[in-house]
């Protein structure tokens, strides 16, 4: 059955936020004295607002479908929302982590020492196939498949490849300086601001034929099947699936 959908009501008041991010259902913010909050509905509502950390301290955050981890400064994780796939019990207890993300129910988070943790749903080998090696600088997840950008500017990809080639595809070249992953697709962004994309999704046709391909890119982010860019001139540019107006209702 449908969840129900929470009202603007719902949705966090005041000033003082720093960063925001979003579930399936839920969203959490995080404020400048270092707390959490967290509003919205979901699979598991009650341990989604309930179970969500009161103390302070923290510096990032990061949504699942339905659950949530926040890094703390003191390096270490707090997880809470659902734990049906290890969201929560399979959390490292260790600390030296300075990044985190979320999959559909897997997490991901990067250690001070570029190394990478994986934990939650292992569906698709997101965590079996975690690289050992070092040198990340930074971390993304998609529905089954996770990706890290190394400090020579190369990615590496693990988890699912279904049919959609989440892994395989995957981009051999250097040059890249951010990623971002959508449900079986992946972006990334290179030096000389244009971006690549590889992996399949529902709007496969439109993930790769219609990409940018001109410079002048500065961040991107992505939705399940839709992707958006940044341009240095502050106007976004979307592309990918446009079933729900992720493409014609963007901003111009």
């Amino acid at each position: 059955e449908p969840y129900d959908i929470p009202s603007p009501t719902d949705a966090a008041t005041g000033a003082g936020f720093v960063a925001i991010a979003c579930g399936e259902q839920h969203s959490v913010a995080l404020r400048n004295d270092g707390t959490v909050v967290t509003w919205g509905r979901g699979k598991d509502e009650a341990r989604q607002r309930r179970d969500a950390p009161t103390c302070a301290g923290f510096v990032a955050i990061a949504c699942g479908i339905n659950h949530g981890v926040a890094l703390r400064s003191d390096g270490t994780v707090v997880t809470w929302g659902d734990d049906s796939e290890g969201q929560r019990r399979d959390a490292p207890t260790c600390a030296g982590f300075v990044a985190i993300a979320c999959g559909d129910s897997h997490s991901v988070g990067l250690l001070d020492n570029g190394t990478v943790v994986t934990w939650g749903n292992n569906g698709g080998c997101q965590r079996n196939d975690a690289p050992t090696c070092a040198g990340f600088v930074a971390i993304a997840c998609g529905w089954r498949h996770s990706v890290a950008l190394r400090n020579d500017g190369t990615v590496v990809t693990w988890g699912s490849d279904g049919y959609f080639g989440e892994r395989n595809d995957g981009p051999t070249c250097a040059g890249f300086v951010a990623i971002a992953c959508g449900d079986s697709h992946s972006v990334g962004l290179r030096d000389n601001g244009t971006v690549v994309t590889w992996a399949n999704s529902e709007a496969s046709q439109h993930q790769h034929n219609d990409a940018p391909t001109s410079a002048g890119f500065v961040a991107i982010a992505c939705g399940d099947f839709h992707s958006v860019a940044l341009c240095s001139d502050g106007t976004v540019v979307t592309w990918g699936d446009d079933s729900e107006g992720q493409r014609r209702d963007a901003p111009t």
